[in-house]
Protein backbone atom coordinates (compact mmCIF):
# COMPACT_ATOMS: atom_id res chain seq x y z
CA UNK A 1 0.00 0.00 0.00
CA UNK A 2 1.79 3.50 -0.96
CA UNK A 3 1.31 6.01 1.77
CA UNK A 4 1.46 8.68 -1.27
CA UNK A 5 -1.41 7.52 -3.26
CA UNK A 6 -3.59 10.27 -4.11
CA UNK A 7 -7.68 9.21 -3.39
CA UNK A 8 -9.59 10.98 -5.40
CA UNK A 9 -13.44 11.08 -4.68
CA UNK A 10 -16.72 11.75 -7.19
CA UNK A 11 -18.20 14.10 -5.20
CA UNK A 12 -20.31 16.73 -7.61
CA UNK A 13 -21.06 19.00 -4.39
CA UNK A 14 -19.22 21.47 -2.45
CA UNK A 15 -17.05 18.20 -0.51
CA UNK A 16 -17.24 20.23 3.30
CA UNK A 17 -21.09 19.54 3.42
CA UNK A 18 -22.68 16.72 1.08
CA UNK A 19 -25.79 15.19 2.22
CA UNK A 20 -25.60 11.82 1.15
CA UNK A 21 -27.87 9.15 2.51
CA UNK A 22 -29.46 11.03 4.60
CA UNK A 23 -26.40 11.95 6.89
CA UNK A 24 -24.05 15.59 6.75
CA UNK A 25 -20.92 14.03 5.15
CA UNK A 26 -17.43 16.27 4.91
CA UNK A 27 -14.93 14.64 3.01
CA UNK A 28 -12.01 17.19 2.97
CA UNK A 29 -10.50 17.01 6.33
CA UNK A 30 -7.80 14.74 5.24
CA UNK A 31 -9.45 11.28 6.75
CA UNK A 32 -11.03 9.99 3.52
CA UNK A 33 -10.49 12.12 0.55
CA UNK A 34 -7.01 14.08 -0.60
CA UNK A 35 -9.64 15.41 -3.67
CA UNK A 36 -12.27 15.48 -4.79
CA UNK A 37 -13.70 16.60 -8.87
CA UNK A 38 -14.55 20.50 -8.64
CA UNK A 39 -17.70 20.27 -10.66
CA UNK A 40 -18.79 23.08 -8.40
CA UNK A 41 -15.99 24.99 -10.70
CA UNK A 42 -17.32 23.81 -13.65
CA UNK A 43 -20.73 24.93 -13.03
CA UNK A 44 -20.21 28.25 -12.47
CA UNK A 45 -17.15 29.05 -15.41
CA UNK A 46 -20.03 27.21 -17.41
CA UNK A 47 -22.74 29.60 -15.79
CA UNK A 48 -20.55 32.32 -16.21
CA UNK A 49 -18.87 32.03 -19.56
CA UNK A 50 -22.61 31.59 -21.09
CA UNK A 51 -23.59 34.68 -19.52
CA UNK A 52 -26.54 33.47 -17.28
CA UNK A 53 -24.08 34.51 -13.91
CA UNK A 54 -22.05 37.73 -13.71
CA UNK A 55 -18.26 38.33 -12.95
CA UNK A 56 -19.28 38.89 -9.60
CA UNK A 57 -21.59 36.23 -8.83
CA UNK A 58 -18.87 33.73 -10.25
CA UNK A 59 -16.20 34.90 -7.46
CA UNK A 60 -18.79 34.68 -5.09
CA UNK A 61 -19.20 30.84 -5.65
CA UNK A 62 -15.59 30.23 -6.10
CA UNK A 63 -14.88 32.34 -2.52
CA UNK A 64 -17.09 30.30 -0.54
CA UNK A 65 -16.45 27.16 -2.04
CA UNK A 66 -12.45 27.55 -1.40
CA UNK A 67 -13.55 29.29 2.12
CA UNK A 68 -14.51 25.81 3.13
CA UNK A 69 -11.73 23.77 1.32
CA UNK A 70 -8.24 23.36 3.11
CA UNK A 71 -5.52 24.82 1.08
CA UNK A 72 -3.99 21.31 0.72
CA UNK A 73 -7.69 19.90 -0.05
CA UNK A 74 -7.85 22.86 -1.98
CA UNK A 75 -4.51 22.31 -4.21
CA UNK A 76 -5.26 19.14 -5.07
CA UNK A 77 -8.84 19.20 -6.26
CA UNK A 78 -9.55 17.56 -10.04
CA UNK A 79 -10.66 20.83 -11.94
CA UNK A 80 -13.05 18.96 -14.43
CA UNK A 81 -13.63 20.85 -17.55
CA UNK A 82 -15.77 17.70 -19.01
CA UNK A 83 -16.68 13.76 -18.11
CA UNK A 84 -18.57 11.10 -19.57
CA UNK A 85 -21.42 12.19 -17.18
CA UNK A 86 -21.51 15.62 -18.88
CA UNK A 87 -23.12 16.83 -22.22
CA UNK A 88 -19.83 17.67 -23.82
CA UNK A 89 -18.55 20.81 -23.00
CA UNK A 90 -18.27 22.65 -26.72
CA UNK A 91 -22.33 21.93 -27.00
CA UNK A 92 -22.41 23.57 -23.92
CA UNK A 93 -20.90 26.68 -24.19
CA UNK A 94 -22.13 27.01 -28.19
CA UNK A 95 -25.36 26.52 -26.56
CA UNK A 96 -26.65 23.20 -28.47
CA UNK A 97 -26.88 21.04 -25.29
CA UNK A 98 -29.51 18.83 -26.64
CA UNK A 99 -31.16 18.24 -23.45
CA UNK A 100 -34.67 19.87 -24.97
CA UNK A 101 -35.17 16.89 -26.97
CA UNK A 102 -36.02 13.29 -26.99
CA UNK A 103 -33.57 10.86 -26.19
CA UNK A 104 -33.89 9.47 -29.47
CA UNK A 105 -33.27 12.39 -31.18
CA UNK A 106 -30.14 14.07 -29.53
CA UNK A 107 -28.30 11.84 -31.38
CA UNK A 108 -28.81 14.18 -34.28
CA UNK A 109 -26.91 17.01 -32.41
CA UNK A 110 -24.62 18.85 -34.76
CA UNK A 111 -23.19 22.30 -34.65
CA UNK A 112 -23.42 24.75 -37.29
CA UNK A 113 -20.22 26.50 -38.43
CA UNK A 114 -21.44 29.56 -36.47
CA UNK A 115 -22.10 27.99 -33.62
CA UNK A 116 -19.14 25.98 -33.35
CA UNK A 117 -16.97 28.96 -33.77
CA UNK A 118 -18.70 30.60 -30.56
CA UNK A 119 -18.23 27.16 -28.79
CA UNK A 120 -14.69 27.15 -29.32
CA UNK A 121 -13.64 30.73 -28.27
CA UNK A 122 -15.81 30.14 -24.97
CA UNK A 123 -13.84 26.66 -24.41
CA UNK A 124 -10.47 28.28 -24.77
CA UNK A 125 -11.30 31.22 -22.51
CA UNK A 126 -12.54 28.08 -20.04
CA UNK A 127 -9.40 26.37 -20.53
CA UNK A 128 -7.72 29.09 -19.58
CA UNK A 129 -9.75 30.27 -16.28
CA UNK A 130 -9.49 26.72 -14.91
CA UNK A 131 -5.59 26.43 -15.44
CA UNK A 132 -5.39 29.49 -12.73
CA UNK A 133 -7.72 28.05 -10.17
CA UNK A 134 -6.06 26.23 -7.46
CA UNK A 135 -6.22 22.67 -8.69
CA UNK A 136 -5.07 20.49 -11.78
CA UNK A 137 -6.72 20.76 -14.89
CA UNK A 138 -8.38 17.84 -16.36
CA UNK A 139 -9.69 17.38 -19.30
CA UNK A 140 -11.90 14.99 -20.92
CA UNK A 141 -11.03 12.88 -23.87
CA UNK A 142 -11.96 14.75 -27.11
CA UNK A 143 -12.47 17.74 -25.70
CA UNK A 144 -9.26 19.31 -27.05
CA UNK A 145 -9.82 17.65 -30.58
CA UNK A 146 -13.13 19.74 -30.90
CA UNK A 147 -15.71 16.96 -30.38
CA UNK A 148 -19.32 17.71 -30.06
CA UNK A 149 -21.83 15.56 -28.53
CA UNK A 150 -25.18 16.06 -26.76
CA UNK A 151 -26.01 13.64 -23.04
CA UNK A 152 -24.93 9.95 -22.67
CA UNK A 153 -23.85 8.23 -24.61
CA UNK A 154 -23.47 10.70 -27.52
CA UNK A 155 -21.09 12.27 -25.41
CA UNK A 156 -19.01 9.08 -25.39
CA UNK A 157 -18.10 8.51 -28.93
CA UNK A 158 -15.12 7.28 -30.37
CA UNK A 159 -12.27 9.94 -30.62
CA UNK A 160 -11.90 11.36 -34.04
CA UNK A 161 -8.83 10.02 -34.99
CA UNK A 162 -7.50 12.15 -38.19
CA UNK A 163 -10.36 14.08 -37.81
CA UNK A 164 -9.48 16.34 -35.12
CA UNK A 165 -9.50 19.85 -34.83
CA UNK A 166 -5.48 20.44 -35.35
CA UNK A 167 -5.78 24.24 -34.04
CA UNK A 168 -7.92 23.79 -31.21
CA UNK A 169 -5.62 20.74 -30.35
CA UNK A 170 -1.98 23.15 -30.40
CA UNK A 171 -4.16 25.40 -28.29
CA UNK A 172 -4.66 23.02 -25.63
CA UNK A 173 -1.18 21.53 -25.57
CA UNK A 174 0.20 24.98 -25.67
CA UNK A 175 -1.56 26.07 -23.18
CA UNK A 176 -1.25 23.13 -20.82
CA UNK A 177 2.72 23.03 -21.18
CA UNK A 178 3.12 26.15 -20.11
CA UNK A 179 0.75 25.37 -17.10
CA UNK A 180 3.17 22.79 -16.10
CA UNK A 181 5.97 25.12 -16.43
CA UNK A 182 4.68 27.30 -13.65
CA UNK A 183 5.22 26.88 -10.22
CA UNK A 184 2.66 29.95 -8.81
CA UNK A 185 0.16 28.21 -10.68
CA UNK A 186 0.40 24.97 -8.01
CA UNK A 187 0.51 27.00 -4.51
CA UNK A 188 0.39 30.43 -5.35
CA UNK A 189 -2.56 32.84 -3.34
CA UNK A 190 -5.95 33.55 -5.09
CA UNK A 191 -7.57 36.47 -5.29
CA UNK A 192 -10.42 37.87 -7.53
CA UNK A 193 -11.92 40.95 -8.66
CA UNK A 194 -15.03 41.79 -10.81
CA UNK A 195 -15.19 44.96 -12.30
CA UNK A 196 -17.72 44.10 -14.74
CA UNK A 197 -20.15 41.89 -15.00
CA UNK A 198 -18.89 40.35 -18.39
CA UNK A 199 -14.75 40.86 -16.69
CA UNK A 200 -13.22 38.87 -14.14
CA UNK A 201 -9.78 39.29 -12.99
CA UNK A 202 -7.82 36.36 -11.56
CA UNK A 203 -4.53 36.62 -9.61
CA UNK A 204 -2.45 33.92 -8.32
CA UNK A 205 0.47 35.06 -5.97
CA UNK A 206 3.64 33.27 -4.25
CA UNK A 207 7.03 33.73 -3.68
CA UNK A 208 8.27 33.01 -7.37
CA UNK A 209 6.10 35.71 -8.16
CA UNK A 210 2.44 36.39 -9.25
CA UNK A 211 0.30 35.88 -12.46
CA UNK A 212 -2.59 37.83 -13.75
CA UNK A 213 -5.28 36.87 -16.28
CA UNK A 214 -8.20 38.73 -17.22
CA UNK A 215 -11.24 37.45 -18.94
CA UNK A 216 -14.06 39.52 -21.27
CA UNK A 217 -17.05 36.79 -21.88
CA UNK A 218 -18.84 39.97 -23.27
CA UNK A 219 -19.82 40.34 -27.04
CA UNK A 220 -18.20 43.67 -27.41
CA UNK A 221 -14.85 44.52 -25.77
CA UNK A 222 -14.02 46.31 -22.26
CA UNK A 223 -11.54 48.41 -20.87
CA UNK A 224 -11.14 47.11 -17.14
CA UNK A 225 -8.76 48.06 -14.06
CA UNK A 226 -8.29 45.53 -11.19
CA UNK A 227 -4.77 44.85 -8.99
CA UNK A 228 -3.70 48.10 -10.07
CA UNK A 229 -3.40 46.92 -13.72
CA UNK A 230 -5.67 48.34 -16.74
CA UNK A 231 -6.19 46.50 -19.81
CA UNK A 232 -8.41 46.82 -22.79
CA UNK A 233 -10.09 43.43 -23.92
CA UNK A 234 -11.51 42.62 -27.35
CA UNK A 235 -15.13 40.77 -27.15
CA UNK A 236 -14.76 36.84 -26.23
CA UNK A 237 -10.60 37.10 -25.46
CA UNK A 238 -8.26 37.29 -22.37
CA UNK A 239 -5.11 39.18 -21.24
CA UNK A 240 -2.16 37.65 -19.42
CA UNK A 241 0.40 39.54 -17.07
CA UNK A 242 3.55 38.08 -15.02
CA UNK A 243 5.63 39.60 -12.55
CA UNK A 244 8.85 38.10 -11.76
CA UNK A 245 10.22 38.11 -8.15
CA UNK A 246 13.46 38.05 -8.30
CA UNK A 247 14.62 40.81 -11.30
CA UNK A 248 10.98 42.69 -10.70
CA UNK A 249 9.77 43.04 -13.73
CA UNK A 250 6.27 44.69 -14.07
CA UNK A 251 2.95 42.63 -14.79
CA UNK A 252 2.39 43.05 -18.93
CA UNK A 253 -0.70 43.44 -20.28
CA UNK A 254 -1.40 41.80 -23.83
CA UNK A 255 -4.81 41.88 -26.08
CA UNK A 256 -6.31 38.21 -27.46
CA UNK A 257 -6.90 34.93 -26.22
CA UNK A 258 -3.43 32.97 -26.98
CA UNK A 259 -1.28 35.44 -26.83
CA UNK A 260 2.05 34.80 -23.47
CA UNK A 261 4.12 36.91 -22.10
CA UNK A 262 7.87 35.75 -22.76
CA UNK A 263 9.67 33.70 -20.48
CA UNK A 264 13.48 35.62 -18.55
CA UNK A 265 15.00 32.10 -18.59
CA UNK A 266 13.02 28.50 -19.35
CA UNK A 267 10.38 28.95 -22.32
CA UNK A 268 6.75 29.46 -20.07
CA UNK A 269 4.03 31.61 -20.17
CA UNK A 270 5.14 33.82 -16.96
CA UNK A 271 8.67 33.17 -17.08
CA UNK A 272 9.54 32.83 -13.30
CA UNK A 273 12.89 31.38 -13.74
CA UNK A 274 16.39 32.66 -13.95
CA UNK A 275 18.29 33.10 -17.11
CA UNK A 276 19.27 29.53 -18.23
CA UNK A 277 17.48 27.46 -15.32
CA UNK A 278 15.05 24.70 -16.50
CA UNK A 279 12.46 22.83 -14.95
CA UNK A 280 12.13 19.07 -15.09
CA UNK A 281 8.81 18.91 -13.93
CA UNK A 282 5.75 20.25 -12.19
CA UNK A 283 5.76 19.35 -8.95
CA UNK A 284 2.90 17.63 -7.32
CA UNK A 285 -0.03 19.27 -5.90
CA UNK A 286 0.30 19.15 -1.96
CA UNK A 287 -2.24 16.66 -0.50
CA UNK A 288 -2.63 14.82 2.81
CA UNK A 289 -0.42 11.13 3.12
CA UNK A 290 -2.25 8.34 4.74
CA UNK A 291 0.14 9.21 8.00
CA UNK A 292 -1.40 12.62 8.09
CA UNK A 293 -4.41 11.72 7.98
CA UNK A 294 -4.71 9.12 10.72
CA UNK A 295 -2.59 11.35 13.12
CA UNK A 296 -4.90 13.77 12.28
CA UNK A 297 -3.19 17.80 12.60
CA UNK A 298 -3.96 20.28 15.14
CA UNK A 299 -5.97 22.07 12.82
CA UNK A 300 -7.96 19.54 11.37
CA UNK A 301 -8.51 17.83 14.66
CA UNK A 302 -9.73 21.59 15.70
CA UNK A 303 -12.19 22.02 12.65
CA UNK A 304 -13.60 18.78 13.47
CA UNK A 305 -14.43 19.42 16.88
CA UNK A 306 -15.96 22.76 15.89
CA UNK A 307 -17.70 20.19 13.00
CA UNK A 308 -19.33 17.68 15.21
CA UNK A 309 -20.32 21.01 17.56
CA UNK A 310 -22.38 22.03 14.68
CA UNK A 311 -23.37 18.68 13.34
CA UNK A 312 -23.37 16.07 15.74
CA UNK A 313 -21.17 14.43 13.38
Amino acid sequence: EDENAYLLGEVWEDASNKVSYGEMRCYCLGDTLDGVMNYPLRKAALAFLMGKISASRFKRHMDCLYENYPAPFASALLNVMGSHDRVRTLNVLAGVDGEDLPRSQRGKVRLSARQRELGKQRLKLMLQLICMMPGMPCVYYGDEAGMEGAGDPFNRAPFPWDKEDKELQAFFRQTLGQYHACPVLVDGALAMEAPHDDVLFVQRKAQSGCALLAVNRGNRPHKASAFGHTVTLKARSCAFGRRNAKTGTPCAAMDGPVRFCPGDGAQNRFGFWEPGRRRASRPRAPFFSKKERFTELPAIKETRNIWQILFGG
